[in-house]
Order: structure tokens, then sequence, then C-alpha cells
């Protein structure tokens, strides 16, 4: 938008433009990398443009270096974002990491003590029947066939 003098009078209820003493006005639209408007770069003089096509080819030149530097922002302020919410979703996992890790101690711990519960409880009655192999094959040495008494010294 190119207003090259008489923009107070074209828009006399605008406090800014009186404010200032504006006699012209220009104003280019800034465009990010999606083709979405993303602002506005203006200038403004308390003279008329002489030349409003120089001023305008000077102030889009001055935009698109703009342009840049607002999606430069725009990107560093979503990597920052990202970094957030990596660093909020690491420390979510480490927790989960420690609860299970505290779980599968607890667990390794129970199946600690119910081998040797088993393991313990399992001996009397091993050793009596291994006593009780023992008997019989010394009770009936030249009765037992060969492989009846095999089995009986495996047991």
């Amino acid at each position: 938008m190119v207003f090259s003098a008489g923009v107070t009078a074209r828009f006399p209820h605008d406090p800014k433009l009186r404010q200032f003493g504006a006699e012209s006005y220009i104003g280019v639209r800034l465009w990010g990398a999606g083709g979405q408007p993303i602002g506005l770069i203006a200038a403004m003089g308390r003279q008329p443009l002489a030349d409003a096509k120089l001023a305008e080819s000077i102030l889009k030149l001055a935009g698109v270096r703009v342009e840049g530097e607002l999606e430069r922002e725009l990107m560093v302020e979503s990597l920052r974002r990202s970094e957030g919410e990596l660093a909020t979703l690491n420390a979510e996992l480490e927790q989960i990491v420690e609860r299970r890790t505290a779980d599968l101690r607890v667990i390794n711990e129970e199946l600690e003590s119910f081998s040797y519960s088993v393991a313990h409880d399992l001996r009397a009655p091993l050793r009596a029947i291994g006593g009780f192999s023992a008997m019989v094959l010394t009770r009936n040495d030249g009765v037992l066939d060969e492989t009846s008494a095999g089995h009986l010294g495996r047991i």
C-alpha cells in the first residue's frame, strides 16, 4: 500500500498519523516460507514521496530481509519448544524406567525367596528318596536285574 502524499488527510481519525505528522506512507506485507502473511513493514514520512516506486522497491527489499529474520526467529522458537517438549518426555521416560526397575527388583527378590523356599522344602524329600533307593539296592543286591538296578542307582 502506497500513499505518496496526504496520508493524514486521507485518514483523519488515526491519532498516530496525526501525532507523527505523516504526509506519506508505504506498507509492505511480509510473507512466510509457507506463503502465509506473517507481518507488515511500513514507513511513514513527514514529506511527500518524490519517487514512490523507488521507496516501495527499497522497502520491499528490506522486507525480504525482515521476512528471513522473522522466519529464522519462528524456527528458533519452534526448536526451543521442541527441545523443551523433548526434555519433558525424557524426564517422564526416566521416571518410567526408574519405576519399572524398582518393580523388577521387587519381583527378583520375590523370585529368589521362592526359589530358596522350594529348594529348602525339596531337600528332605529328595534325601529320603535317595536313602530308600540305596536301601532297596542294598537289600536286593542279587535279586534285581541290571536295568532295575541301574534305575535305582540313578535315583
